[in-house]
């Protein structure tokens, strides 16, 4: 699958807001996300991060066959925006 995450918003700094579009299979799978987090600083170097999904859209094959590996792209995106995030602070 193609996987493309784009931040949207970050206006407040402590919000941040992303789109995730992932497709595959020639365009039969696809899924259109957003997803916004809440960064509260905790202490000098650890911030809490509270994080809302929102599907706006998924292709049926996808929604029947493969929530599995949805589930896994979602939780691999999180990481990945979470080192992102390392690097930038």
């Amino acid at each position: 699958m193609e996987v493309d995450i784009e931040i949207v918003d970050i206006v407040p700094s402590e919000s941040l807001s992303t789109i995730l579009r992932a497709k595959g299979l020639g365009g039969v799978a696809w899924l259109n996300q957003r997803s916004a987090f809440k960064l509260t600083p905790v202490d000098e170097s650890r911030t809490e991060i509270d994080a809302e999904i929102f599907s706006e859209g998924m292709s049926s094959l996808l929604r029947v066959v493969f929530m599995p590996k949805v589930k896994k792209i979602a939780r691999d995106s999180f990481k990945s925006l979470e080192e992102r995030l390392k690097q930038w602070a």
